[in-house]
């Protein structure tokens, strides 16, 4: 097959494949959310080269194609956005009233508190 037909296909493939990888970094995101929620920093390795993968895709996709992507790479980036949001606040950590702050800085020091 040569021409529009197979265009077509390979159209229809890149349209699959956005849709999955789309779902799929969804479903990635959501789990590293969970992770933060429990307490853990999740491994977020490889992220961005997912996300280029979908930038990549979505210059390739035909006009139509895009639109019907949109709402799933509009939620793909809400998710990301509370992700980073997320990561911010879990690296912050929980507020810390001022005596906390000097009990952790004397404990880095190897001290207590009252000097001992």
């Amino acid at each position: 097959m040569s021409g529009p037909g197979r265009a077509a296909d390979a159209a229809a493939a890149l349209d699959a494949r956005m849709a999955e990888t789309i779902d799929e970094l969804g479903t990635a995101v959501a789990a590293a959310r969970q992770l933060l929620a429990e307490g853990a920093m999740p491994d977020l390795a490889g992220l961005d080269d997912r996300v280029a993968e979908i930038c990549r895709g979505v210059d390739m996709l035909t006009p139509e194609a895009g639109k019907r992507h949109l709402p799933g790479l509009l939620r793909l980036a809400a998710e990301l956005t509370a992700l980073e949001a997320d990561c911010r606040n879990w690296i912050a950590g929980p507020p810390r009233p001022a005596a906390s702050l000097h009990n952790r800085a004397a404990d880095a020091y190897g001290r207590k508190p009252d000097g001992r």
